[in-house]
Formats: structure tokens, C-alpha cells, sequence
């Protein structure tokens, strides 16, 4: 399996000329001659250079000032994941990891580098062999130039959750106040690893489901999963129609399915049309919680682009229920949660930590 990692800087380009600069990393010839071919094809990209390793990568990075460095996740002397973390400790560059294949094994690898700074995936065109190969490059390049324009950000989460727990404990909760019984989580581009910070920071006996939706390359969410399930203590599963969601379990919406919940406390999947161009939606996602629960239900959208959510979330803040919007400091993209702060759709603005800090008080409600 291969498995390349983009980096790019928010160079401004005029608005009519756009020269990305391309660094290539990758241990396999045949693969390093195609991507070369298809960006010397392209009038938006130049090659600035190729190495074999990640090693070389990061030297190069640091000569050459590429805008995108595309890179192999397994390569001698330094694979993709290392060489991610010692460009991103000097460099706050967005990622986006592309695989060639959905291997369950190396899955972990993958959601290592988001761990260390990746924000997306999408497959990498390997040769002209490829059944549709020619809309695999399209895609390819569709996904670069729409992450080209996404600014990165340091984020600090250094003594936040003290800060977040000392908030947090002074806020009074008012005697009419419901308890929460499901809380929707919504995410994007960057939601891997920060749903991770999340569920990491969380206690032990939380309260109450969690539902989420993820947008993220087919094929992945299962991955996910189970890469979560070794990260958290908390059951971490897809959601199956019909099934009763549990306390302190948290349940992803498969591929390809809305996944909502009945009043009954049983997880709804359905194939119905798309939503702000996704299934799973959001979209879907809150509207049945809050349906089904009313202001017992409580909404979190997270990092990511678009505007999925957001205009439930403002719904769900209108008919009572708690919102949270994750903070522009700490989103990888500041697209979806900008959209529902624009519309006044969130209770608290947090960052995953104080996020994490807020849902621990829930047991107490």
C-alpha cells in the first residue's frame, strides 16, 4: 500500500496566475515518474523537486519552500509520519494524506499522520493502468486546489483544560435546564484527530450517546473506528439500524447512510438523498436528535469546509437544546463552525479540550 501526504503553504497568488510549487516524496520510481507527468501537465503546478524518503523531504522543504510536498507514508530511512511531524513542528502547513488502496491494516498509519498535522485523504493516481484514471487525477487535483486556499493556524492547547475546568465550574447550570440524554457531534476536514482530543479528555462514565457524523473518503470510516477504539476508553462502533444506543458509547455513521435516532433511543439509517452534497449529513444527523429528543439533545460542529449543520445547529439553539461550535484557533478549517457562528447557532465556542472540559460536566446536570 502507499499512502502520500500533501503540504502546502498559503502562498497569495494573483488571481490570475497560480504556480504551486510541488515537492515529491516516494520510494517506488514508477509511482515518482507518473505523479511527475501529471503535474507537469497541469498549468498550476512545477515540480521543484523529488525525493525518495522522507528524510530528503524534509531537507528539501526546508531549501526549496514548496507550497506542496506529496509524499509516501512507508519509505526507508524515514517514513511519511515522521517526516509529517518534523515539518510540522517548523512549519504550520496544511496535510492531506492520499492512499492507493483501503488496506484495514495500514489504516493506523494513515490516521497516525492526521494525529501529527494531516487534515485530509484522498486516493493517490498511481498510473494510466487505473480504472478511471482520468477522473482519479481530476479528482486529485480538485481536492488540491480546494485545500490550496484553506489557511492553517498554530494551535495552543497548553493549560486549556485547566482553564476550560475552571470556567466551566464557576458556570451555574439554571434549575430548568434538561438533562441531556444524546449529544450530535458533526465534522469535516480535521475531525479525525480532534475528535480523538476529545474523546481523550473525557470522562470515563459520560451520560449519555454520542453520534457522530464524519465526512471522510469511502472506505475510511471503518478504519476510524477502530483506530479510535484503541485510542479512547470509551465502546467506539458503526451505527447499526435498529440497535439501542448506550450510554457512553459513541457510534459513527457508516458509509454511504444518514444515521439518525428515534425517541425510542434506537439509531435510524437510511439512504435517502444527499444533504449539502453528503451522506452522512450533519444536516440529517442534528435535525433527528433534536426531533427525537427535543432540548435533551445537544449539538457540536466541528473543524471542517462547507456548511453542513449549520443551519440545524441555529434550529437546534432555537428550540432549546445546547450548542457548541469549535473555535477558529484550533479548526483546521474554520468553514462550518464560521457558518454557525454567522448565524448565532452556538451556546459556547470552545476549542476540543474545553469542549471535551464542558461535555465532563454533564454527569452533574
Amino acid at each position: 500500500m502507499t499512502i502520500l501526504v500533501i503540504f502546502w503553504s498559503g502562498t497569495n497568488y494573483g488571481k490570475n496566475t497560480i504556480m504551486i510549487k510541488v515537492i515529491i516524496a516516494e520510494d517506488s520510481d514508477q509511482v515518482r515518474q507518473y505523479l511527475h507527468s501529471i503535474f507537469d501537465a497541469h498549468k498550476d503546478f512545477e515540480v521543484a523537486g523529488i525525493a525518495k524518503d522522507g528524510a530528503e523531504a524534509v531537507n528539501m522543504v526546508q531549501l526549496k519552500n514548496p507550497d506542496i510536498v506529496v509524499m509516501d507514508i512507508h519509505m526507508p530511512r524515514m517514513g511519511g509520519y515522521e517526516a509529517t511531524k518534523r515539518i510540522m513542528e517548523k512549519y504550520p502547513l496544511p496535510i492531506v494524506i492520499m492512499s492507493s488502496d483501503r488496506d484495514p491494516s495500514q489504516i493506523k498509519d494513515t490516521f497516525r499522520a492526521l494525529q501529527g498535522g494531516a487534515i485530509a485523504k484522498v486516493k493517490k493516481p498511481e498510473g494510466p493502468f487505473m480504472q478511471d484514471s482520468d477522473l482519479l487525477v481530476e479528482k486529485f487535483f480538485r481536492t488540491l486546489k480546494l485545500t490550496y486556499e484553506i489557511k492553517v493556524v498554530k494551535r495552543h492547547y497548553k493549560n486549556d483544560r485547566d482553564r476550560a475546568s475552571s470556567m466551566i465550574s464557576k458556570r451555574r447550570i439554571e434549575g430548568t435546564t434538561p438533562r441531556i440524554k444524546v449529544v450530535a457531534i458533526g465534522a469535516s476536514t480535521g475531525g479525525p484527530s480532534i475528535i480523538r482530543t476529545i474523546l481523550a479528555n473525557m470522562s470515563k462514565k459520560f451520560p449519555a450517546p454520542l453520534l457522530i457524523v464524519q465526512h471522510i473518503s469511502t472506505g475510511y470510516i471503518q478504519g476510524m473506528v477502530k483506530w479510535l477504539s484503541k485510542e479512547t476508553v470509551f465502546p467506539v462502533k458503526l451505527g447499526e439500524h435498529g440497535e439501542l444506543a448506550e450510554k457512553g458509547c459513541i457510534y459513527f455513521a457508516p458509509d454511504d447512510f444518514h444515521m439518525g435516532i428515534t425517541s425510542k433511543g434506537e439509531i435510524s439509517l437510511k439512504k435517502s438523498l444527499l444533504e449539502n452534497g453528503s451522506r452522512p449529513s450533519i444536516s440529517y444527523l442534528f435535525r433527528s436528535v433534536a426531533g427525537a429528543y427535543g432540548n435533551s439533545a445537544m449539538g457540536v460542529l466541528l473543524s471542517g469546509m462547507g456548511k453542513d449543520g449549520a443551519l440545524e445547529l441555529k434550529r437546534m439553539r432555537d428550540n432549546g437544546c445546547l450548542t457548541i461550535a469549535q473555535d477558529k484557533a484550533s479548526s483546521v478549517v474554520y468553514g462550518m463552525p464560521a457558518e454557525a457562528i454567522k448565524l448565532r447557532a452556538a451556546d459556547k465556542i470552545l476549542n476540543p479540550e474545553q469542549i471535551a472540559a464542558f461535555l465532563n460536566t454533564l454527569d452533574n446536570w
